[in-house]
């Protein structure tokens, strides 16, 4: 498949990603924006922002890090597993893109049109970043007042053990997805007709 070819269905798919992340969104939480705080809001409102300034450096043929575009896939898809683990499921509206499509989606523009096979597999950590500020950002919240956002990190009700238990099993889980999707991804780009284009792309920065 021809390089340009290939480079434009990235371009456009980022974009539509962008597009469908933001509007989903902001449509699910209209007049309900007193509850931006919420990991369903923010990781698919913060996810669309990051895609829509990604499609923009890929338009003006600058480098995009790689490191960056699996942490926010990880972000996605912790959505999807607290969603799932917790049972606390909604699928009316929009809500049906944020917990599950949105989250599949970004999978799948990963696997696909992003390349790990240069990135050091150190900076797979930084995957915790974003995940592990949510968590601090929602203690304060909590011992300001009194709303921790989630049960679970609310100590208080949820037991001190317990919620010390989440957040561990959280992180180890985000580790081994992070690992998991990095070298699922190394593998598939190696093999696939998208490898040419991150190979040697002035596009792509692997550090």
């Amino acid at each position: 498949m021809n390089d340009k070819i290939i480079k434009l269905y990235r371009t456009v798919s980022t974009f539509l990603l962008a597009v469908l992340f933001i509007s989903t969104s902001v449509s699910s939480y209209w007049g309900w924006f007193e509850n931006f705080y919420y990991m369903t809001f923010l990781g698919n409102f913060l996810t669309g922002i990051f895609m829509l300034i990604v499609s923009i450096i890929y338009i003006c043929k600058k480098a995009v890090p790689q490191y960056l575009i699996l942490a926010f896939t990880v972000l996605m898809l912790l959505i999807l597993g607290i969603i799932i683990a917790t049972k606390d499921f909604e699928i009316d509206d929009g809500f049906l893109f944020l917990h599950f499509l949105n989250p599949i989606f970004m999978l799948i523009y990963y696997l696909l049109f992003s390349n790990q096979t240069k990135v050091r597999w150190q900076l797979v950590l930084i995957t915790l970043a974003m995940p592990f500020a949510y968590m601090i950002f929602a203690f304060i919240l909590g011992a300001c007042t009194g709303d921790y956002i989630y049960y679970y990190l609310d100590y208080n009700n949820f037991g001190v053990q317990n919620t010390i238990i989440f957040i561990i099993c959280t992180l180890i889980g985000l580790l081994i997805i992070s690992y998991g999707i990095y070298f699922l991804n190394r593998f598939i780009q190696k093999r696939s007709i998208f490898s040419k284009l991150s190979s040697g792309d002035k596009n792509v920065n692997y550090d």
